[in-house]
């Protein structure tokens, strides 16, 4: 063994071996003569190995060293593959989550500033409201303040009315109660009577195209306020 070894047959036997498990695609076999001259199944697997991890390196070492791998000693093609395969997944599904995350932190982002949108519009609705209520208590306590003055003013008419229909009255009682010589006063007093009822009357008048426009303000007010409640 150790001549066949010092003339170099043993790695001869030891590549043959290998050369014909590559090329018909089987498991390292060594035969009576390729153990004579010293090959081992060992070391002719130790060269399958090696060639292997050369051919893989040619064929996938770039690939590999994008994906932060290397051909480890032992690996087969099928080996390569899965590890491709694995770390292209793992890469992917990293890449899906980061995406996730940032769709969710968009989704966070948007939510947060609808809400803040939502709560501005309930200030200034709110706002708007309160602006109405109190337009509103103001006209209908104008509406109440008007509604006094025109009951203040139609009960002066009403005394003022009674007042002169009690003069009436007593004046009547007084002319009836007067002689024949009381006729000259009885006609000045007339006259001055008319003269009030004619200022009564242009009191009444003026009295009643205030009423009027009274009237008017006040449907005016009431439509105006049948629209806000609306």
């Amino acid at each position: 063994m150790s001549l066949f070894l010092n003339l170099g047959w043993t790695g001869g036997a030891n590549r043959d071996a290998a050369d014909e498990a590559i090329r018909e695609g089987r498991e390292v076999q060594v035969g009576p003569l390729e153990r004579l001259f010293g090959a081992t199944v060992e070391d002719a697997e130790n060269i399958v190995k090696k060639r292997t991890q050369k051919a893989l390196q040619n064929q996938y070492g770039g690939q590999l060293a994008q994906l932060g791998l290397m051909v480890d000693w032992g690996d087969t093609e099928a080996d390569i593959q899965r590890k491709i395969g694995t770390r292209t997944q793992e890469r992917a599904d990293k890449q899906v989550q980061r995406q996730d995350a940032q769709a969710k932190q968009a989704l966070q982002i948007a939510t947060k500033e609808k809400e803040k949108e939502r709560g501005l519009t309930r200030e200034i609705e709110g706002n708007k409201l309160t602006a109405q209520d109190n337009q509103l208590t103001a006209q209908l306590e104008a509406s109440r303040q008007q509604y006094a003055h025109q009951s203040k003013t139609q009960e002066a008419r009403y005394a003022f009315e009674g007042e002169q229909a009690r003069l009436d009255r007593g004046l009547e009682r007084d002319l009836s109660n007067n002689s024949a010589d009381m006729q000259m006063q009885i006609a000045q007093m007339n006259s001055d009577l008319a003269d009030k009822r004619m200022a009564y009357d242009r009191e009444t008048r003026r009295m009643d195209r205030r009423d009027r426009a009274i009237a008017q303000l006040m449907a005016g007010l009431g439509q105006l306020g049948g629209a806000f409640s609306l």
